[in-house]
């Protein structure tokens, strides 16, 4: 969902395709409605965005972005379960 170039650039965190992949991986099987292994997975992916150099600032931001934004009761595309959602319809 974001350019993930530019962002990096801006952001100075130079892996963050590879970063928000590994999260995208994740989003994609996680079982539908399992809060706990959804924050994990948030967690997981603002922790890596800090080792990668992110700004504190910024892996928060990012980190509540998909957080808040990507809960499997919005049923967007990429909400968490998506692959599994797709399976089921």
């Amino acid at each position: 969902m974001t350019p993930d170039q530019l962002v990096a650039c801006l952001a100075h965190v130079p892996h963050l395709t590879e970063i928000a992949l590994r999260h995208d991986l994740k989003y994609a099987h996680g079982e539908p409605g399992n809060t706990e292994e959804k924050s994990r997975a948030d967690e997981e992916f603002k922790q890596e965005l800090m080792q990668d150099n992110a700004p504190p600032l910024v892996a928060k931001a990012m980190f509540r972005a998909v957080h808040e934004f990507a809960d499997d009761w919005i049923k967007t595309s990429f909400a968490w379960g998506f692959a599994r959602n797709e399976l089921q319809s």
